[in-house]
């Protein structure tokens, strides 16, 4: 911070402490969901009747899919600011999740 920022710039104690439990909580809950396809990817590819090829296919669109959302989301936080796109992409994937 430069000396002549102003002072409401700054973040409070509390306000670090809740986006540091907010972000750690999102990111272990993504962590998870990004987890569970793999491990899961037997019973579904026996369920489903998949073979090798097809299987590695599924999760293989999974993968790319991340990485691809990865790319826009480091954009789009540049452009238009982290604390809108880290609020936005939570409500979106938390609407999303509670789907499922």
């Amino acid at each position: 911070m430069s000396p002549g920022e102003p002072e409401e710039k700054q973040w409070q104690r509390h306000e670090r402490q809740l986006w540091t439990v907010a972000l750690f909580t999102g990111t272990m809950l993504n962590f998870a969901c990004r987890n569970c396809m793999p491990l899961s990817a037997v019973n579904i590819s026996q369920q489903l009747h998949l073979d090798k090829t097809e299987i590695g296919l599924l999760l293989s669109c999974f993968y790319w899919g991340y990485s691809s959302t990865q790319i826009f989301s480091g954009w789009l936080s540049d452009r238009v600011g982290g604390d809108q796109v880290v609020t936005i992409a939570a409500i979106g994937w938390g609407d999303r999740k509670s789907v499922v």
